[in-house]
């Protein structure tokens, strides 16, 4: 009877290790996918033409997309994303004033509820590089994941181990 019981526990212990086994950018399974969840209803809002606006006038893709587990009581994720322009793609210089555009940032803080549920949206510009790197706060602290903005209307969730 010991044997069995000992069998019992030791797959018991084997099926709950998997549910909770976190990837290199500390998500679960279920954080990745309700990450995913959260990204799809945020490209239902604004925040996905904004970026798409701010993408070409910076002349550049963003700089830093990034999905971070901001609480787990209630799952609330946060998606950070910059932009730092691009001068030459503008086709000028600094002294054309091409350098004149600002630094910009999204912060988008959403519950894979979405709109449904509790939600924020702020965007800003910066006129210096530590401007925007003040609005980094914890956005690449693990759990924290690189997205992407598509062409489709959408954000993309990068897999762990992406660069």
């Amino acid at each position: 009877m010991g044997l069995v019981a000992l069998t019992l526990t030791a797959v018991l212990l084997v099926a709950g290790c998997g549910s909770t086994r976190t990837d290199s950018d500390g998500f679960t399974a279920a954080d990745r996918l309700s990450a995913e969840t959260t990204l799809a209803a945020l490209a239902q809002t604004s925040v996905y033409d904004t970026a798409l606006d701010i993408t070409q006038t910076a002349a550049e893709d963003p700089t830093a997309c990034q999905v971070h587990i901001q609480s787990t009581h209630p799952l609330t994720f946060e998606v950070f994303m910059t932009w730092i322009p691009n001068i030459k793609n503008l086709g000028g210089t600094v002294q054309q004033k091409a350098g004149e555009r600002l630094y910009s940032w999204i912060r988008a803080i959403m519950t894979p509820a979405g709109v449904k549920g509790s939600y924020s949206l702020h965007q800003g510009n910066d006129m210096t590089l530590s401007g925007l790197d003040a609005q980094y706060g914890d956005a690449f602290a693990k759990p924290s994941a690189k997205c992407l903005l598509l062409q489709n209307d959408a954000f993309g969730l990068l897999p762990a181990n992406s660069s």
